[in-house]
C-alpha cells in the first residue's frame, strides 16, 4: 500500500482496519522549529534528486515541490 501525505490520516486507518486493529486518531503534532522547505529549497537540487531518482518519481507520481 502507497500512503500519501494528502490522505494520510484515511490511509493509515485503512491500513490499520486491514491489521484487524482499531483505529485511534493521532496525537497532534508540534509546529515544527526548523526553517520552512521554501527557505532552503534549491531547483538545482531538486532536479539532480529528479534525475537519480527518476524511477522513484515517475512510479510514485511525485512532482515538482510548489510553494
Amino acid at each position: 500500500m502507497i500512503v500519501r501525505a494528502d490522505t494520510l490520516e484515511e490511509d493509515l486507518e485503512l491500513l490499520t482496519q486491514q491489521a484487524g486493529l482499531t483505529w485511534q486518531n493521532p496525537p497532534t503534532a508540534p509546529l515544527p522549529q526548523s526553517p520552512a522547505l521554501s527557505e532552503i529549497y534549491v531547483t538545482e537540487l531538486e532536479a539532480l534528486t529528479r534525475e537519480d531518482y527518476a524511477a522513484d518519481y515517475s512510479n510514485f507520481g511525485f512532482k515538482p515541490l510548489e510553494f
